[in-house]
């Protein structure tokens, strides 16, 4: 493209008188008509001028340039101004002046003048607010100006473009902005600039973590959307909200809240301890820009419903809760069980409601069942609410007791002859039991003892002694020659009265044997149908003293721990509980497990000396301590497939980049997690690295481990988009379920990709059928499992030798959740992998002797 001059005043001043002459032949012309740059040197053509004539060129208060026109009448003169030409001025006026000798000496004049248009290299963009639109627009310019972020309410709004003076503009003006953009500016010279116009819609955002410190705008809370209502999980009592607001000009306001210090944008508003919505109004002066409201899903009880097995018609009701979520309840003297129900407020949002750790199934309005031993309870019950991924949890405790019960709990006991300074005998606190083993060799001594609780506000008496002893105080010894009972009275006013057992070795030579002869471990999901044998690790030696074994289902929640005394005169305690002495029988203890968690049990014997112990420990692990808490993918073109969660074991996702970053988060610090594919990664609770992919398939594995559990076994299966493609028709048979099917498929660099109506006829009839429906305004396909796939006849069409090929921009559902599969267009259709399908639909893929085996009562397995 010709490019036009730069305007330059060029002056020329001579040290020689000047007067005007006029010689119509003679001309002087510009032979670079381009100016290019500040140093530009430019030629300078006389032509027509009488040969051997003196000329002078130059700038004003400059030494001119003396120059002789040739034979021909011709001069060319290489020009480069002193000062630099001046980009955007108006003309460059080159003055050429006769140089002429007399007696007088030299004189000069003015001879001709010729004016040239300078070019304007200004390619400069601005971006404002269109007029006559209703609802708030505003645009900020980014540092370099060169990218403009429209912030709007509108979803298109209007902005009008503004080029420097002579520069042109690709895009018309005023130019509606919905979706980000590029504009080019291209100057008077031919430079050209492109700006980015991006758009973002003026926002509210929840944010946290909910401490002032910790707020950041990378970690969103899940907001979910029901009704038109906004919902997000909250915490019991009052807290505060930090939400991000961009998009807006300076001056403008927001309701009800304070900017956090040194947060960009990041404002925090306080809600009371009632409040059940919180609303965020943005205003420009007195005009409200947005308003957003957030109901907050709270883990709240309603009520707890109590009865006994033989009333379940005549259920009491606890609906009083004090601040502290706390509530109490009294039940018959002659009640055997208790049965309790939770009815919480927010149903549609409790994710989970646990019973002293026990689950309950909410979709069978499971009562928990605790059989009454004792006369008094502190039940937890653990209320979770959820809002996409975001939980909020809160603790009841419900105080159950019958109308005899008095409340406590020793958390220890010490016992000592003459001070405190000796070895203490051994000890043993139980639920309403306190053992003591006296050696021989302190027989007849004075007893000195000590109960803490380790709560200030508890009560302890001695005895019958009405002087109480504060639960914390480990200054406070009794001494007593015969002490039968201590009694704990709690901050509720309910006690709890301990039996002191003393067990004095009566001959100094008994025996020390504390070892065990067996040791049993059963299991199942109530306390009366424990049956399952589980096996401990290693197997049981007397001389071995810590075993693991794992519960392989959930729902083995509770245990009976069965074992032998090697001297049948010992005794043994399992947790602090007194199991059993004085026979060679089996001893058994029953025992709750927490599913998803390690559960560790000391078994303690102690010699019938009353001095000699050892422990053995048995760790029952949890059946999903192995899982993951968290798996991601980042570098994919779209995001994983399906979205992460902890019982799906199966990932996809693609990508054109060359490598990816997974990482992985175990729900057990304890779980060595590992990632293994194209390289390796591990870590203890955690796992993440770089990896490079090959073009095509590459499959991760990702495993949770420890040990005496079973492992937890993921993985990611990603593709890597080839460079170059190689797609050819599909040779390959197919059968489901052992039927030969007709496959129709391109195969791209070693995958087949087939439509998606052809899946759907081939798995129809089978256990992973779907139905298949296209949404053409959207351009969406929608997966639906257990639909019956209606044929319409395009169904495994021919296919030949493709013409073009790109990676789709198709939007794909399954049961309404967005997926991303790997999918080419060919030729105008969209082919999806079969692998991915496998993944996403979970049935079995296996390929041998060119034939693809599809086994829909299987699931699917990577790499077969």
């Amino acid at each position: 493209m010709k490019k036009t001059l730069l305007v330059v005043m060029l002056a020329l001043t001579m040290i020689f008188a000047f007067t005007s002459m006029a010689m119509a032949a003679e001309s002087i012309t510009l032979v670079d008509t381009t100016v290019t740059a500040a140093d530009a040197t430019v030629t300078i053509r006389f032509s027509g001028f009488t040969a051997g004539n003196k000329y002078a060129i130059g700038e004003k208060n400059a030494t001119p340039t003396e120059i002789t026109i040739a034979e021909d009448g011709t001069y060319e003169f290489e020009y480069k101004p002193a000062a630099g030409w001046t980009a955007g001025a108006n003309t460059l006026n080159v003055e050429y002046a006769q140089v002429q000798e007399n007696a007088t000496g030299q004189k000069t004049a003015i001879t001709g003048t010729v004016t040239y248009n300078v070019p304007s290299n200004k390619a400069e963009l601005e971006v404002k607010v269109a007029t006559g639109q209703t609802g708030y627009t505003n645009v900020e310019k980014s540092a370099d100006g060169k990218t403009f972020t429209v912030y709007s309410t509108l979803a298109a709004p209007k902005v009008t473009l503004t080029a420097s003076e002579k520069a042109t503009i690709d895009k018309t003006s005023p130019l509606t902005v919905s979706a980000n953009t590029t504009v080019k500016v291209t100057a008077e010279d031919g430079t050209e600039v492109v700006y980015t116009i991006k758009f973002e819609k003026v926002s509210v955002t929840i944010d946290g973590p909910y401490t002032k410190s910790s707020v950041a705008s990378s970690s969103k809370l899940d907001v979910e959307t029901d009704g038109g209502k906004k919902y997000i999980a909250r915490g019991n009592g009052k807290g505060s909200l930090y939400f991000e607001v961009k998009g807006l000009e300076t001056g403008m306001t927001v309701s009800g809240a304070d900017k956090v210090s040194g947060k960009d944008d990041v404002y925090e508003a306080e809600y009371a301890a009632d409040a059940t919505s919180l609303t965020i109004a943005v205003k420009k002066g007195t005009n409200t820009i947005i308003s957003e409201t957030y109901n907050l899903v709270r883990p709240t009880l309603d009520s707890i419903l109590v009865y006994d097995d033989d009333n379940e018609s005549k259920a009491d009701e606890v609906t009083k809760f004090s601040s502290s979520f706390a509530a109490t309840y009294t039940f018959d003297e002659d009640w055997e069980d208790l049965y309790i129900l939770p009815i919480p407020n927010n149903s549609k949002y409790v994710e989970s409601i646990e019973v002293d750790g026990d689950e309950l199934d909410l979709d069978d309005d499971e009562w928990f069942e605790m059989e009454l031993k004792k006369d008094a309870y502190e039940i937890e019950i653990d209320v979770t609410v959820e809002v996409g991924d975001d939980k909020a949890s809160q603790t009841y405790t419900l105080f159950v007791s019958n109308d005899e019960y008095e409340g406590g709990g020793i958390e220890e006991f010490i016992a000592n002859d003459d001070d405190d300074t000796k070895t203490p005998y051994l000890t043993f606190v139980g639920k309403d039991k306190i053992y003591v083993f006296v050696p021989y060799d302190n027989e007849g001594d004075d007893i000195y003892f000590q109960a803490l609780t380790g709560k200030e506000e508890d009560k302890i008496f001695y005895g019958s002694s009405d002087e109480a002893v504060d639960g914390d105080d480990d200054d406070e010894w009794y001494k007593a020659e015969e002490l039968d009972a201590i009694t704990v009275e709690d901050e509720y006013g309910f006690t709890t009265t301990y039996e002191v057992v003393i067990v004095t070795a009566d001959d100094d030579d008994l025996e020390d044997d504390t070892f065990l002869s067996e040791l049993e471990l059963t299991t199942g999901k109530k306390s009366n149908s424990i049956k399952n044998e589980v096996e401990i690790s290693p197997a049981f030696n007397k001389n071995t003293k810590a075993y693991t074994a794992a519960v392989e289902d959930e729902d083995q929640k509770f245990g009976k721990i069965s074992l032998k005394l090697s001297d049948k005169n010992a005794y043994v305690f399992i947790n602090g509980e007194f199991v059993g002495t004085g026979t060679s029988k089996t001893q058994t203890a029953t025992i709750q497990i927490d599913p998803k968690a390690a559960n560790k049990f000391d078994i303690v014997v102690v010699a019938e000396d009353c001095e000699s112990d050892d422990t053995y420990t048995l760790t029952i692990n949890g059946s999903n301590s192995t899982a993951l808490k968290s798996l991601t993918v980042t570098g994919l073109s779209k995001t994983m497939s399906p979205s992460f969660n902890a019982q799906q074991m199966n990932y996809i996702g693609y990508t054109s980049a060359a490598s990816v970053t997974l990482s992985a988060v175990a729900e057990s610090s304890a779980c060595t997690v590992t990632i293994a594919g194209p390289g390796s990664k591990s870590g203890l609770g955690t796992a993440s690295g770089s990896f490079s992919l090959a073009q095509g398939l590459n499959v991760f594995t990702i495993t949770g481990y420890q040990k005496g559990l079973t492992s937890s076994t993921y993985t990611v299966s990603l593709y890597r988009v080839p460079d170059t493609k190689t797609i050819k028709v599909s040779k390959q048979n197919v059968t489901v379920n052992g039927t030969a099917k007709t496959l129709t498929a391109y195969n791209i660099n070693g995958n087949n990709f087939l439509q998606l109506r052809d899946v759907a006829l081939l798995l129809s009839g089978t256990a992973k059928g779907f139905g298949v429906s296209f949404d053409g305004n959207t351009q969406s396909a929608y997966l639906t499992t257990g639909s019956t796939y209606t044929a319409n006849g395009t169904e495994n069409a021919a296919i030949s030798n493709y013409t073009r090929a790109a990676l789709s921009t198709q939007k794909f559902y399954l049961n309404n959740t967005a997926i991303n599969p790997a999918a080419f267009n060919i030729d105008g259709s969209n082919y999806v992998m079969l692998r991915d399908l496998g993944v996403l639909l979970n049935f079995g893929i296996t390929y041998s002797n060119n034939t693809i085996a599809i086994n829909t009562n299987t699931n699917y397995v990577p790499g077969k």
